[in-house]
């Protein structure tokens, strides 16, 4: 049996970005002990889901206002507070 886990970002509507973000094969038959996830697998696709949330979260919401080329934010210091990360970027 196999598994593949997809996570589908739509910033524009009708416009839908896929990423496999994982996959689960079992052989075998099932058995109590290998019904589900394991705590190293579920572990590693939920940071793999996390990587591509982030990640998509900080290039729709804080690289086109924080790094412009010239206009009013291009001269001041810029903190942009993300779930991982506080810092500062300047020009």
């Amino acid at each position: 049996m196999k598994w593949t886990i997809k996570l589908v970002f739509e910033a524009v509507p009708g416009s839908p970005v896929g990423h496999d973000v994982g996959m689960i094969e079992r052989a075998g038959e099932i058995s109590p002990a290998n019904v589900g996830l394991t705590i190293a697998e579920g572990k590693a696709q939920l940071a793999s889901l996390q990587e591509q949330i982030v990640t998509a979260q900080v290039q729709q919401q804080f690289l086109p206002m924080a790094m412009p080329v010239c206009g009013p934010f291009s001269s001041k210091l810029r903190h942009m507070p993300t779930m991982y990360w506080i810092g500062s970027i300047s020009r």
